[in-house]
């Protein structure tokens, strides 16, 4: 079990990976990667703009480089949660079993559902470059 405190823990690991061009034309016809790419981009930089402070927050999605050009996989996911009773608990994704399967909160704009459904295609993590703003290295999620 990781540590408790914290959201969720992936492995450090960089050994098992893909070029992302390469990553990307392997699964080229799937309908889950459509637009993988663009929305990838996307999802860095909000998570980038985020955690920089609101004068470096103005950003274009040309400025995320990926380190390497790689995408490293994982083979599981530690979520660590509160239970009902609050007692703190810890679910373990692994794409490659039937813990592959999960399910999360809806969308504000989603009154009628409370949940989505959804499977986990895979776990990975990019170490990426912002060339706006402040220049430092960064690995997300």
């Amino acid at each position: 079990m990781s540590n408790p405190s914290i959201h969720h823990h992936i492995g450090q690991s960089e050994k098992n990976y893909d070029d992302i061009g390469f990553y990307l034309h392997a699964r080229d016809g799937d309908p889950a990667m459509k637009n993988y790419f663009l929305r990838l981009q996307e999802h860095l930089l909000c998570r980038i703009q985020e955690s920089q402070s609101a004068q470096d927050a103005e950003g274009d999605i040309k400025n995320v480089l990926f380190k390497r050009n790689h995408i490293y996989h994982h083979h599981i996911a530690r979520i660590n949660y509160t239970t009902y009773n609050t007692r703190r608990d810890q679910d373990v994704i692994n794409p490659k079993t039937w813990h592959c399967n999960i399910m999360v909160l809806s969308d504000c704009g989603e009154p009628r559902t409370h949940y989505r459904y959804a499977k986990v295609l895979g776990i990975h993590h990019v170490n990426v470059v912002y060339i706006g703003g402040l220049y430092h290295g960064r690995r997300l999620l």
